[in-house]
């Protein structure tokens, strides 16, 4: 009495289990008969099974009770061939011999994501620890430079919607191994699977690098990666980003981070980006402070979207145990959200896994249960991560986008009008030199037209861009270069350049409906485009020109000083003074004309500084960490630091001139009521003589004038100021207006 291999069936199989069935040579002979007789002289089968491909030995892998002719065998390997061979137990210890090796029957493959995964993995090679599987992936391209896109897994039906997460910290906090470990937990890998995976690995970070030195590994490119079908239900995009504060490449190479993800937002379709889900500020929870630099680049990739966004500030703290992290305030110190916060320690993730139930020592075995402790924390730290993540609404990078170009076009219009504050302060300053040599040479010069000094002036320059691809915007009215730096796609639409005013505000100014600006977060509609196109101005240039009065231009025009050698008959002209309208002499005439040139001057710098605070304050409204709001004083008080500090040739008249405009904004002043007559003070003070022949004859001009009444006042004669009958109903810088009419100027 026997099995027959033949009769040994695998009914139902798994990757860990099957259930055979079986018929034995006494069931066959008995059949139709009394089967009690069988039931009491069987009373059970052992089943061995042997694995055709692993080197192993026969084993008893399970024993029946009873005459049933069947069971489950469990503790299989997956995707394993096994053989069996069955044994009937006998009673009256009757032997029987075993059957011989039936079939083979082969368990099925597991259908866990981690082992699918591996399949496609490539094992990095020479690695100190546990087996280290680099993740398939495939390169996607994309427009410009600095982004890299690599699709990892084929996509899934059940990944319904995407999301994305972009990674920021500063070098050194632990952003690629949590990113690596955030893919183990992803991709569902178990702490006794003897394989761990990587998304970025050591040899990923060199090749960026461009060297083989691993000691200046750090990654320098941005990175996306999308990842499909992991535990999630929906696509999942991770931006890797580099490290702020690299030693190699510095403030310049973070700058350029920041560059390439404004590139990337900028994209349109498949190849570009859609929405935000996660800002993910990657901080060592051991860290009580952030250095300035890094805490400058995070703001800066924090204020790259507009408030709507701060919902999407994700915190995740590296190296972390059970107690609150020290950088939590380090973060708020630096006006970095904080409301949304992860504790994270991967420091088993990539240790080999040794099960704390085999037989070890003492310290082994403490060891084992230690890694098996913070597998289970760093595991669930991303679980209760996604769990959060199902709940922030998705950042939309419409209204980013438009942040981004908002930030752009006020950051531009800045840039060009300080420097033109500082062409301006410069020209305000030579007028000033002028004005004296004037007054210290006035009897040679009303003797001798011919009589040649030496003065500063402004010469447009020329130079090329230097780049083909890249142009300048120049006012051909003004001849100013008011974008120094643009591309030529932008000089193809000049009414849209970032130093036109939008359409928004030429539409406020012409009171067109507030449903036309409702849109403005967008894309521009029929209205915005007609009006842009009809009435948009230069921001920047001097004459605040057309925009149809500016063309691109293979050239920045540059002004630099140079010292020139003019006789006062050329000065005379320039000015247009003529000797023979009055009774005035040469000296006084260039004089008055240039006292109020230096005067024009000046208004033109407070204007310009007005402008600037606008733009500050209409940047910090859009900050996610705004600061407090920029006044005309505090841009004054930090020119007059810069020249201070910096003590260039001419200082000590330019930092005069700004001291006198600091005079004009405390807080009990007006800007535009007291800033002629302080200017006027100020030529009255630097040369008295040139104030005396203004006023010496004009002694008819009444008291409320603004130059009468400091003339007055110089004089220790105050009684008008005290006498409001003795007024007329004019501001003071009407009053000043009529004080150039009446001098004829």
């Amino acid at each position: 009495m026997s099995v027959h291999p033949e009769n040994i069936l695998a009914d139902e199989v798994t990757p860990s289990t099957m259930t055979l069935s079986w018929q034995d040579s006494m069931h066959s002979n008995l059949v139709g008969e009394d089967d009690d007789w069988r039931s009491r002289l069987i009373q059970g089968y052992q089943i061995f099974a042997i694995s055709e491909e692993e080197d192993e030995e026969e084993e008893l892998v399970h024993e029946t009770k009873g005459a049933e002719d069947g069971c489950t065998v469990e503790g299989l390997h997956q995707d394993t061939s096994y053989r069996f061979a069955i044994k009937m137990i006998c009673a009256h210890d009757i032997e029987v011999e075993r059957s011989e090796w039936s079939h083979p029957f082969r368990t099925k493959r597991e259908e866990r994501r981690a082992l699918r995964i591996k399949d496609c993995a490539a094992k990095v090679p020479d690695h100190c620890s546990a087996n280290i599987f680099h993740l398939s992936r495939k390169a996607v391209p994309l427009s410009g430079s600095g982004i890299q896109k690599y699709e990892i897994g084929a996509s899934s039906p059940k990944d319904i919607g995407k999301k994305v997460l972009l990674m920021v910290g500063g070098t050194g906090t632990g952003k690629t191994t949590l990113i690596n470990s955030m893919a183990n937990y992803l991709y569902e890998v178990r702490p006794e699977d003897p394989f761990r995976f990587k998304l970025i690995s050591e040899q990923d970070e060199l090749k960026e690098c461009g060297t083989h030195d691993a000691t200046k590994s750090q990654t320098k490119l941005v990175g996306a990666y999308v990842l499909n079908d992991t535990r999630l239900n929906y696509q999942l995009t991770v931006v890797d980003t580099p490290g702020f504060g690299d030693t190699e490449g510095g403030s310049q190479f973070d700058h350029q981070t920041v560059a390439y993800i404004k590139s990337w937002f900028s994209q349109r379709g498949a190849a570009g980006i859609s929405q935000i889900d996660g800002i993910c500020i990657v901080v060592k929870s051991t860290d009580v402070a952030i250095n300035a630099h890094v805490r400058h680049e995070l703001t800066s990739i924090v204020e790259l979207f507009g408030k709507h966004m701060e919902q999407n500030i994700l915190i995740m703290f590296t190296f972390s145990d059970t107690a609150k992290p020290p950088a939590i305030y380090a973060l708020k110190n630096a006006g970095i959200p904080i409301d949304r916060a992860f504790k994270f320690n991967n420091s088993a993730v990539f240790e080999q896994y040794i099960d704390a139930s085999d037989d070890l020592s003492g310290d082994e075995h403490d060891n084992a249960s230690l890694r098996k402790i913070f597998w289970d924390m760093g595991m669930r730290s991303f679980h209760e991560f996604f769990k959060q993540l199902d709940n922030v609404p998705s950042g939309s990078l419409c209204m980013s986008l438009e942040t981004l170009k908002t930030r752009e076009m006020l950051e531009q219009q800045t840039l060009r009008l300080s420097e033109r504050i500082k062409e301006e302060l410069e020209r305000a300053k030579n007028i000033s030199e002028t004005i004296e040599m004037l007054v210290n040479n006035k009897s040679a010069i009303d003797c001798n037209r011919d009589f040649a000094i030496k003065l500063k002036q402004y010469r447009a320059e020329k130079r090329p861009v230097g780049d083909s691809e890249r142009c300048a915007l120049t006012c051909l009215n003004c001849n100013f270069s008011c974008l120094k730096q643009c591309s030529r796609a932008e000089g193809l639409e000049i009414q849209w350049s970032v130093i036109m005013r939008r359409s928004m505000e030429l539409m406020s100014e012409q009171s067109l409906p507030e449903s036309s600006a409702s849109n403005a977060a967008h894309a521009p509609n029929e209205e915005q485009i007609r009006v842009q196109k009809e009435s948009a101005t230069c921001a920047v240039c001097p004459a605040k020109c057309h925009w149809s009065a500016h063309a691109i231009c293979d050239y920045v025009i540059e002004y630099e000083e140079v010292v020139v050698e003019e006789k006062i008959a050329d000065l005379m002209e320039r000015y247009q003074v003529d000797p023979e309208s009055g009774e005035k002499t040469i000296t006084q005439m260039l004089a008055e004309k240039m006292a109020r040139a230096f005067v024009e001057k000046e208004q033109e710098m407070r204007h310009i500084v007005a402008e600037i605070r606008v733009r500050l304050n209409q940047l910090n409204e859009i900050d996610m960490t705004p600061e407090q709001s920029t006044t005309d004083l505090a841009y004054f008080l930090m020119l007059l630091e810069g020249e201070k500090a910096d003590m260039l040739p001419g200082y000590h008249k330019r930092i005069a001139i700004l001291e006198r405009q600091l005079s004009l904004l405390q807080p009990r002043h007006s800007l535009s009521d007291d800033a002629d007559s302080t200017a006027i003070q100020y030529l009255n003070d630097k040369y008295p003589q040139l104030y005396e022949l203004t006023v010496s004859n004009e002694q008819d001009v009444p008291a409320t004038n603004a130059i009468a009444r400091l003339h007055a006042r110089n004089k220790g004669d105050d009684s008008d100021d005290d006498n409001p009958a003795s007024a007329e109903k004019l501001s003071p810088m009407k009053m000043h207006l009529k004080f150039w009419r009446d001098m004829g100027l």
